[in-house]
């Protein structure tokens, strides 16, 4: 009868021990979850819209604008809105600037084109003709006249007749101004009349003033 008994209490004890070993496993197991499946989106690809291009490099007549050409930016617009800045660009006629003329280049960038318009600045003779009118009118008070004979003179400047012109057309002058600081000159150091110094400014063997700036300048005159 004892041996009944504990056949029994064991039976009950070795039926817990399972009991809470399944329970153990259950909770030790990880719990199953599903990864979400990520699809790729797709992209857009920027589509070309067109090209701008500027040049920012020097003017000066006679530059040669071509491929070669590293002042001219090209510029590409998208879709997007977006622009960015390329290379590979090419001058579809290829010259040169010319002074005083309008030429219509021709940029193309992968089939995308557009125009750039250049005027050449006037050349160095031309600039450097304008430098010496600027001196002659500033610190020798000269008249349009003077600056151009001095100019061209083969004495003074020997600059050719288009330059000198480009040079008075150009230069910025007072001339009523530079009458009156002549006359003054005149009136201090060589004690002339008014009349001669109105006959003095208008000489064609003189300062060649016209007659009313010599008229505004003996006018304006001390007393």
């Amino acid at each position: 009868m004892v041996f009944g008994i504990l056949s029994i209490v064991y039976g009950a004890v070795s039926g817990g021990d399972d009991t809470e070993s399944a329970s153990s496993s259950q909770e030790s197991s990880p719990l199953y979850s599903e990864t979400p499946t990520v699809t790729d989106t797709p992209t857009h690809e920027r589509t070309a819209t067109g090209i701008t291009a500027t040049y920012l490099g020097p003017l000066i007549n006679g530059t040669e604008i071509n491929s070669q050409n590293t002042g001219i930016e090209v510029k590409v617009q998208y879709d997007d809105g977006t622009d960015e800045t390329v290379s590979g660009w090419t001058v579809v006629n290829p010259g040169k600037v010319t002074y005083q003329k309008e030429t219509t280049f021709t940029i193309d960038y992968q089939g995308q084109r557009t125009q750039l318009k250049l005027t050449g600045e006037p050349p160095y003779e031309y600039q450097n003709a304008l430098t010496q009118a600027q001196q002659y009118s500033d610190n020798m008070y000269m008249s349009k006249a003077g600056i151009y004979q001095q100019l061209t003179s083969e004495y003074g400047g020997k600059f050719d007749n288009d330059a000198a012109q480009y040079a008075i057309d150009h230069v910025k002058a007072d001339w009523n101004k530079n009458a009156l600081k002549t006359a003054e000159n005149y009136q201090k150091q060589m004690s002339l009349s008014r009349e001669e110094i109105r006959s003095q400014l208008t000489s064609p063997y003189g300062e060649q003033f016209t007659q009313s700036e010599a008229d505004y300048a003996v006018a304006h005159l001390p007393q």
